[in-house]
């Protein structure tokens, strides 16, 4: 029903992936823009990602888009409550605009090697269009890669397994590798 977010309370359920920590980075790329960019954030699920950059860089012009209309109604009620204002949409890729900055915390898991690895939390109880990225978890980051205005920013969120594979798909790219997290951008 709820969960901590980078110091917010979100409520989340069956229709949301659980927002974690590691997707921290994401949100730290967006703090040191200038005054007044504006950040998409593509599959924003519970709006955990783009909730946070407004409410940390309130002065940023924050948008989250996901493919699940059911996400983006969890979305729009955690930033009601939260008195954020960050607008939500239904739209699948990248959504047409102007932005400075697009964040992506998309399926990245393998369909066929990665499910018996995975916790039961995550397979049970979450939903899959959020889990799974294809037969090897880069469909739907290569989907997005291919739909992001040529050079805009993005910040990707995936596994490490996936880090050479996915700094192939992106220009000047660089990666952030940690134990349990991987982020290019």
């Amino acid at each position: 029903g709820w969960c901590r977010y980078r110091g917010l309370e979100l409520a989340i359920d069956h229709r949301v992936l659980i927002p974690f920590e590691d997707t921290g980075p994401l949100v730290e790329l967006a703090l040191g823009l200038p005054r007044g960019s504006r950040v998409h954030d593509t599959g924003t699920g519970s709006g955990a990602i783009a909730l946070a950059v407004k409410a940390e860089r309130s002065d940023l012009i924050v948008s989250g888009s996901d493919i699940s209309p059911a996400a983006i109604a969890v979305a729009e009620e955690n930033a009601r409550r939260l008195r954020l204002d960050v607008a939500f949409a239904v739209h699948d890729g990248v959504p047409d605009g102007s932005f400075d900055l697009i964040l992506a915390n998309l399926p990245y898991q393998g369909e066929s090697t990665e499910v018996v690895s995975l916790p039961p939390e995550t397979t049970n109880y979450q939903p899959h269009v959020a889990v799974f990225g294809g037969p090897d978890g880069l469909g739907v980051i290569k989907r997005f890669v291919q739909s992001a205005p040529r050079g805009v920013r993005v910040g990707l969120q995936h596994a490490p397994s996936q880090a050479y594979a996915v700094r192939a798909m992106l220009d000047e790219a660089h990666t952030l590798d940690r134990v349990d997290e991987t982020a290019s951008w």
